[in-house]
């Protein structure tokens, strides 16, 4: 048992001592619950519990001893070749999978999951009884999948297929539209865009009544957003497909997270990356919906996957492009770019090469420079300084670094470990729809021997980026922990370095499941399974929660078919329906002269005003009954 007080295994345990406390600490504030904010997490039953702590001992336990000893303890491979304690494993293994995952699962669908767990003990039985000896037909599909594919088309198939399923997943759940404020903001300003003009010219300038959902309307009328995502939206509205743009960027991360993976750690580690990515909750939700989180994701991965190459082969146009990498990201979430401007730095003192440092650096600045003139420029044009950004603007108070404790606005240091916690805690459940927690399948990296340099910098990424989120004020869980999205890819990587070795024992095509590779065989069918299996039950409950928003949003779509004023028109918009304003009407090309503004319904008082100085306007206002437009007389009000 000496490997049980290892350093690595001590480490190990700690931190699951300090996520039980985390766990102990806000479930205290809040009995029978993880609360945090406005959102809740039911703590599961005892049962499942217990449950998911034997299988995360289980796996820890056989995963360190395989990695410590080069191989199983005998006591372990002999029980292994009995057929009883196979069967006896499958039936835990599915009696497992029923209790972690029919609870969540939708009644009415019980007997197609039930089919499904069945036919999934059949391929079970048939690999892990019939097929011992010899050329094992169940890994010669993975081995294909993970050693003998020609890297290109491993490419062009995965990410092909990841847009084509993204795509379908939007047309299917989201009605082809986006539901989340900050999208639409970015939606309509790339229309702005396309029109020809930076920003809008207020024809109510002084009113105070027009509406720009999270945008500045003041003389002026344009998203509080930087201009990055927008202008990467710009081409896609041009060609009215902007529905595409988020399924593009996620499965654009396809590729060169391969790439990295294989560069971090061995050939069929970034496959097994991007295997793991596709079957993510969080980067599927978010490429769906297509927030610039996503635009963000695959700035970050190329600019790791440039900086680690010249990391490795000391060339300097890999430095210029992991530096316009970052300023694409500076234009897109400067927050963001800030944090992995640091990162990019200790990356660059990492070669530990002074000559080798000045000219990267020098490198990466030239890629970063004209990004950053840009964004002055933007925000001159629009804010009138180049220093101060749209939301800083709009929300100075929220969009603040560090603890406040003085004035009626505080940000304290109870608030700001509360809600790491709660990123944590969500971050588990979204990262991969494994019932026992994906981090733990990360935390096993704890006990990985041989690490190298390149996983110590995406650890040290991982920790800038929840470091640098910690003393931000502003904070939500919708759509998962999404300021710890770009978490995503560093994570992907550190779980495949980890797993990868037993994926590869596994799938080995000639030695077929024997004694000694049964174990590794088990846990590697284990977590697929989970993974199938969570997905199947957990993903359409994701996705179908935002019906009810989509319903609106689409209503107000297909509000336009017959309605198109050409006059001057005041268009009234009820709270639930504002986050698609100047979304679907006017068309781009009619912005250069606004004829249609959106505004809040006003009280009567306000109104009476309005119908007194704006005589040569109409008035309607959006009947969310009859999903329609209906023209408000000027002697009453809205």
């Amino acid at each position: 048992m000496h490997w049980f007080f290892s350093r690595r295994c001590i480490l190990f345990i700690f931190m699951v001592a300090i996520f039980a406390l985390g766990l102990l600490f806000t479930g205290s504030l809040y009995p029978n619950a993880i609360m945090i904010d406005a959102y809740l997490w039911t703590i599961p039953p005892l049962s499942h519990l217990l449950a998911h702590i034997l299988v995360i001992v289980f796996l820890v336990t056989f995963y360190y001893m395989r990695d410590q000893r080069k191989g199983y303890p005998k006591f372990i491979c002999s029980i292994s070749n009995k057929t009883p304690c196979r069967i006896l494993f499958l039936f835990l293994m599915l009696l497992y999978f029923f209790l972690s995952f029919v609870g969540f699962t939708d009644y009415s669908s019980i007997f197609l999951y039930i089919l499904i767990s069945l036919g999934l003990l059949a391929v079970l039985l048939y690999i892990l009884l019939f097929n011992r000896k010899g050329k094992s037909r169940f890994a010669k599909p993975f081995y294909f999948l993970f050693y003998t594919i020609p890297d290109r088309w491993f490419d062009l198939i995965a990410t092909t297929g990841a847009f084509i399923f993204l795509v379908t997943l939007k047309h299917i759940f989201f009605s082809d539209i986006s539901i989340v404020s900050d999208t639409n903001s970015q939606i309509a300003h790339a229309r702005i865009f396309v029109s020809g003009q930076w920003f809008l010219e207020n024809p109510l300038s002084g009113k105070d009544i027009v509406h720009f959902i999270n945008g500045i309307t003041n003389s002026r009328i344009y998203s509080q957003y930087p201009p990055g995502f927008t202008l990467f939206l710009y081409p896609f509205q041009l060609l009215n497909i902007v529905h595409l743009a988020g399924p593009l960027a996620g499965a654009l991360t396809v590729p060169v997270l391969r790439r990295m993976g294989n560069l971090v750690d061995e050939k069929g580690s970034g496959r097994l990356a991007v295997l793991l990515l596709l079957f993510s909750p969080f980067w599927i939700v978010m490429s769906v919906e297509g927030m610039n989180h996503t635009l963000s994701l695959f700035l970050l991965t190329v600019m790791l996957y440039c900086l680690f190459t010249y990391w490795k082969n000391k060339t300097p146009f890999s430095s210029l492009i992991a530096g316009a990498a970052l300023g694409g990201i500076l234009i897109t979430r400067p927050m963001n770019a800030l944090i992995y401007g640091f990162m990019a730095f200790v990356t660059l003192v990492a070669v530990r090469n002074r000559h080798v440092f000045v000219k990267g650096l020098a490198a990466f600045s030239v890629g970063v420079i004209p990004f950053l003139l840009f964004l002055g420029y933007f925000n001159f044009h629009t804010t009138g300084s180049p220093w101060i950004i749209g939301y800083i603007l709009q929300d100075p108070e929220i969009h603040q670094l560090g603890l406040l404790e003085n004035g009626e606005y505080t940000y304290t240091m109870h608030e700001a470990i509360s809600r790491q916690w709660a990123n944590i805690f969500s971050l588990n459940e979204w990262l991969l729809p494994l019932s026992f927690g994906a981090v733990w399948l990360g935390a096993c990296w704890l006990l990985k021997k041989g690490k190298n340099n390149l996983e110590y910098l995406l650890l040290t990424c991982i920790f800038l980026q929840g470091g640098g989120y910690f003393l931000y004020h502003f904070h939500d869980l919708f759509l998962g922990p999404r300021f710890w999205y770009e978490m995503l890819v560093p994570a992907m990587v550190l779980i495949a370095a980890t797993w990868h070795p037993l994926v590869r024992e596994a799938a080995h095509p000639t030695t077929g499941i024997t004694s000694n590779n049964f174990p590794a065989s088990f846990i590697t069918l284990f977590i697929t399974g989970s993974l199938l299996v969570g997905l199947y039950a957990d993903l359409p409950q994701y996705l179908e929660k935002f019906a009810p928003m989509v319903a609106r949003g689409t209503a107000f779509r297909e509000s336009f078919e017959e309605f198109q004023p050409r006059d001057q028109t005041i268009l009234f918009v009820p709270e639930y329906y504002q986050e698609w304003s100047w979304v679907f009407y006017p068309p781009a090309e009619e912005l250069n002269h606004p004829h249609v503004v959106y505004a809040e319904i006003q009280s009567d008082k306000e109104y009476s005003l309005l119908r007194e100085e704006l005589t040569e306007w109409e008035f309607y206002e959006f009947d969310a009954e009859t999903n329609s437009w209906l023209k408000v007389r000027m002697d009453e009000g809205p």
